[in-house]
């Protein structure tokens, strides 16, 4: 089943639980089976982001929210060392790749190899397995609580006051990035960025054709800001003293520019997105859910 309402949900509470449900039996299926274990925990990872932004959507009518937001933001972080080894190289791959920036290729190589020995070290810890055991159990204990969530409200009134205030707080943080260009402010953005990204798709049934073009957008938003952050943690990375040092000077400058180049794409993709007031793209969604849940 889809990470959606579905019109086979009799209620916004079924639906709640039996998206948590197979969100999180998935996570647990690719752990137990992986052929790549970078990419199940990344999976994984991501379903936890997933239902944070799932359950934050129903905040204001779930009591257990702020107990299970943290239990799925703790469990993520048990194993972000895993992700955060893997985000470096596929960074790296994508500035080596990028067509707006030159540089010597055969000495930046050195600093992959680097990176790549490092993520192979990481896997040789011998904290990995109890780091996934816990994991694992974390995701388990989570779904075991999902079956008995309840919510104070149904219908549309579950989503209205989380959509809107989600939507406030992506406009305000992204006119804060505007004005300070900090690396922080564009972090703060991108979360409510991706909380709105999971919103539209799990309304995406309410009427497929006129969502999918704003969950494209919303997700394209997010990648750019994901691809920022990910850079400003290079640019950390590039100030090693233990990094290859010419492969380093090399990569400092297109990395400085790339980020230059991400922030505006992503103000002007913002703006657009953004553009229409809370409350008045929460009525519209709430007529649209309406109209869906007589047809």
């Amino acid at each position: 089943m889809p990470y959606a309402f579905t019109s086979f949900d009799d209620t916004v509470q079924q639906g709640l639980r039996r998206i948590a449900r197979t969100q999180l039996t998935s996570a647990l299926n690719g752990l137990d089976h992986a052929d790549d274990l970078h990419l199940a925990i990344h999976d994984a990872r991501k379903v936890c982001k997933k239902l944070r932004g799932l359950i934050r959507l129903v905040r204001p009518v779930f009591p257990e929210y702020a107990k299970e937001n943290a239990a799925l933001r703790d469990a993520a972080r048990l194993v972000s060392g895993f992700r955060d080894s893997t985000a470096m190289i596929e960074t790296y791959d994508r500035l080596d790749a990028s067509p707006h920036h030159d540089h010597d290729r055969d000495v930046a190589t050195a600093l992959r190899e680097e990176l790549e020995a490092r993520r192979a070290a990481e896997e040789e810890d011998e904290t990995v397995q109890d780091k996934l055991k816990a994991f694992r159990k974390a995701l388990s204990d989570i779904r075991d609580r999902a079956e008995k969530w309840k919510l104070g409200k149904d219908g549309f009134a579950a989503f209205d006051d989380g959509l809107t205030d989600n939507v406030k707080r992506a406009r305000k943080a992204m006119r804060t990035a505007r004005k300070t260009r900090t690396v922080e402010d564009f972090h703060i953005w991108r979360k409510f960025v991706k909380y709105h990204w999971y919103h539209a798709t799990l309304l995406h049934n309410v009427w497929p054709r006129k969502f999918e073009a704003h969950i494209e957008a919303a997700k394209d938003l997010g990648d750019l800001l994901g691809q920022h952050h990910d850079l400003s943690n290079f640019h950390i990375l590039l100030q090693d003293p233990d990094m290859p040092g010419a492969a380093r000077h090399a990569l400092y400058p297109p990395a400085r520019d790339e980020m230059q180049r991400l922030e505006k794409e992503a103000l002007d993709l913002g703006a657009l997105l953004l553009a229409e007031k809370p409350k008045a793209l929460s009525k519209r969604w709430q007529a649209w859910w309406a109209l869906w849940r007589k047809a």
